[in-house]
């Protein structure tokens, strides 16, 4: 009788414990090489998994800044078979293709915008609230004589504004 001094158990047996032992030890650790083996078989799947899961993203990602940068460009586009990410893509080709039209409309609209204005001899202005400067454009600059790349700051302006309108234009810059 020899006891398992783990167990507190006896065992009796023809063969010696050391014998019994081993068959035990072998058993143990074939079960933790299986352990290990499919822990390290799940962290490569892992892996592969989510590089097959990221490439079509990061390829829309990169897409996507090519087409901030220039919108018109033709920029290619993943393919994927995985239906979220597909879908993803779809979507993304049909915003940029919505940029695309309102930029024309926008492009469009300027053009008309502009015909009007030489039409009508308009002209317009940007004023630059933080530095109060006024750029004119090309009639507006050439009715009160300022030379291309001139600014004009406000009270600059409101003296060539005939008298009886200074204090209607005034109140406007400040509506």
């Amino acid at each position: 009788l020899e006891r398992v001094s783990s167990t507190g158990w006896g065992v009796v047996s023809q063969r010696p414990m050391t014998d019994v032992l081993v068959r035990q030890r072998t058993v143990r650790e074939l079960i933790y090489l299986i352990l290990w083996g499919g822990i390290i078989t799940s962290g490569a799947l892992g892996f592969v998994v989510s590089g097959l899961l990221v490439r079509p993203l990061r390829s829309l990602a990169d897409a996507a800044l090519l087409v901030g940068e220039n919108p018109d460009a033709l920029v290619p586009f993943p393919r994927s078979s995985t239906g979220e990410i597909s879908a993803l893509i779809q979507e993304f080709m049909r915003m940029r293709d919505r940029v695309r039209d309102r930029e024309r409309s926008l492009r469009e609209s300027e053009a008309t915008l502009r015909t009007a204005m030489e039409a009508g001899a308009l002209s317009s202005f940007r004023w630059d609230l933080v530095t109060d400067a006024i750029d004119l454009e090309h009639p507006f600059r050439s009715m009160w004589h300022v030379p291309v790349g001139a600014r004009l700051d406000r009270a600059t302006f409101l003296k060539g504004v005939h008298p009886s309108d200074r204090t209607r234009v005034e109140a406007a810059f400040f509506r």
